[in-house]
């Protein structure tokens, strides 16, 4: 719950394994999170991977 009082803050977003259980999983879970509720990411991921 702290983490989303600062997310995004002066336009810094935060991701890492440290946000989870310590796992690399953790990691991408986090950044792929960062991505979808601030930058709308679900497009920019659509296309990064054509």
């Amino acid at each position: 719950k702290a983490m989303s009082n600062i997310q995004g803050r002066g336009g810094v977003l935060l991701a890492g394994a440290w946000l989870g259980y310590g796992f690399h999983e953790a990691g991408f879970t986090s950044s792929l999170r960062a991505v979808v509720e601030h930058i709308h990411g679900i497009q920019l991921l659509r296309y990064s991977w054509c």
